[in-house]
């Protein structure tokens, strides 16, 4: 199966999808999820095998198959042209040990099949980066298995947005969820262009026992096929 939506019951198995997909799927049985398709490992696989001489191609089935996803997508959005995010979802992506967070490409505010594929390909060959190859061997992990499944989902324009960590990253308490927030879409907390403001929750019983507010002096806005840095405006 190379291409698999997020509300589809196969969507939550990590080996088909990533750990990435996988969860966003299984949020998507309980909670409102903006719509997306998974294009697999085994698109992935159906690339690789293409060869190195053809690996800025798309598999013509496989391009019609992502063609046919968006127009559904596009179904599913009541909108013509759905602008979407692309994002990486590697099979050993958010590991126990290793995160290998921010080292695959994420693509925001693309519309059209054509771009979406493009942004693909550029996902499928950021497993080819050096980056990627000294923190794998850094963290012991094999440079030949890495399988690459891909989410497109409907991007939401968002005024502010946050990274929520399950555990605190810094002291690796368990009992702790830590959240960086900051104006405008994820991309400038993700890519660390930000200082954001940072909360740390007891899980056990929901309190906030530390928080940080930071001089966010830049947000990431939409802008026409893409994104843009500007000053966060004061009032």
């Amino acid at each position: 199966m190379n291409i698999i939506w997020l509300d589809d019951a196969g969507c939550q198995d990590v080996s088909c999808v990533g750990g990435k997909v996988a969860n966003l799927s299984q949020l998507a049985s309980d909670y409102q999820v903006p719509s997306g398709f998974c294009l697999t490992t085994d698109a992935f696989q159906e690339w690789a095998r293409q060869g190195d001489g053809r690996a800025d191609e798309f598999p013509p089935e496989l391009q019609r198959q992502l063609a046919d996803a968006y127009v559904e997508m596009a179904r599913r959005c009541d909108t013509e042209l759905p602008s979407v995010a692309v994002r990486s979802s590697a099979i050993d992506e958010d590991g126990r040990f290793a995160s290998l967070a921010g080292q695959y490409e994420t693509y925001l505010n693309l519309s059209g099949d054509a771009a979406v594929a493009d942004a693909v390909l550029r996902c499928w060959h950021s497993t080819g980066a050096e980056r990627v190859a000294e923190y794998r061997q850094r963290y012991g992990l094999s440079l030949d298995s890495i399988e690459m499944a891909v989410l497109v989902q409907r991007l939401v324009p968002a005024d502010s947005s946050a990274v929520i960590f399950s555990a605190n990253p810094v002291t690796a308490n368990r009992d702790e969820v830590v959240i960086n927030a900051s104006w405008g879409l994820g991309e400038s907390v993700v890519g660390g262009t930000v200082s954001p403001d940072t909360f740390t929750i007891d899980k056990r019983n929901l309190s906030v026992t530390e928080s940080k507010i930071s001089d966010k002096e830049l947000m990431t806005v939409l802008v026409p096929d893409g994104t843009r840095e500007v000053p966060v405006p004061r009032f």
